[in-house]
Parts: C-alpha cells; sequence; structure tokens
C-alpha cells in the first residue's frame, strides 16, 4: 500500500467541477455512486493523516419530488464547498487545534453529517452529529475577527 497523499489538485478539481454542474442542472460527470432511480449518490473521499473526508449522499432521486432534489443538490453542493475549505485548511496547517492530532468527517446517507477530531490517543475531542459547528469553527480559521471574515452560507 503507498503512503503517498493524495492529489490536492486533482481533488479540488473535481470538487470544484460537482459545484458547477450542480449549478447548472447537469448531471454529475463523475463522483457518482449507486445505481437505480433512487438509489444514486455523490460519493467524495479523502484521506490524509490529519484528515479523513467520506462523504456518501442522496443525488437524482428521481422518484423524490422536485424540492427535495433540490434541497439534496444544495447539501451536495455545500458538502463540496466544506470539503475544499477542509482540504486548504488541512494543507496550510491550520485545521486542527492544539492537541488534536485527526479530523474525521462523513455524511453516510442514512445517519447524516457528523464530525470528529481526535487526540493523539484516540479519544474523541471535538465531536458533532452536524457540520453547523465545524462550518463555525472553519469562519475562524479563514478569517479570525476581522471585519470582512468569511461567511459560510449553510443550506
Amino acid at each position: 500500500m503507498s503512503d503517498a497523499l493524495p492529489d490536492k489538485t486533482a481533488a479540488l478539481d473535481r470538487l470544484k467541477t460537482a459545484i458547477r454542474e450542480i449549478e447548472t442542472g447537469q448531471p454529475l460527470s463523475d463522483l457518482e455512486g449507486g445505481h437505480g432511480i433512487q438509489s444514486r449518490t455523490f460519493e467524495f473521499a479523502w484521506n490524509t493523516p490529519t484528515l479523513e473526508i467520506d462523504l456518501v449522499m442522496p443525488y437524482a432521486r428521481v422518484l423524490a419530488s422536485e424540492e427535495t432534489q433540490r434541497d439534496d443538490d444544495a447539501a451536495i453542493g455545500a458538502a463540496c464547498r466544506l470539503s475544499i475549505l477542509l482540504i486548504e485548511a488541512d494543507a496550510a496547517g491550520t485545521l486542527l487545534a492544539e492537541g488534536e492530532t485527526a479530523m474525521t468527517v462523513t455524511y453516510d446517507r442514512h445517519d447524516g453529517a457528523s464530525y470528529h477530531t481526535t487526540a493523539p490517543d484516540g479519544t474523541l475531542l471535538d465531536t458533532a452529529p452536524d457540520w453547523a459547528p465545524l462550518a463555525a469553527r472553519l469562519e475562524t480559521i479563514f478569517q479570525p475577527d476581522t471585519p470582512d471574515a468569511l461567511s459560510i452560507i449553510w443550506p
């Protein structure tokens, strides 16, 4: 098994392409999994020693209402943007707080969104069953205490 880190540029390009496709109503050209008319998924994974992202989100559920499909697309777009911010913060060395050694961010189509950070001994430090606290945390990472602070809009 290779110890090589994933290609950051390629991953960011794939996420940006998915955002463009979702926003313009085009089908995903990549990052799609599942099968059938109700089981398709948006899937993205990233794994470094300090950051793991594992997203499996409902996508293009033909039998769902238009409103549900729009909500799914909005959630996918937000997850892509969040993933971009996480990968950039990790690469810059600003993602983890003192005493944290890794962050795991997941979306499971059955259990929804969650994240946690761990200490060197594996103890859970910061954990939440949704991403709202994580979005707030990223706001402080990218623009701490400035008048023009980054505002992450969450659906």
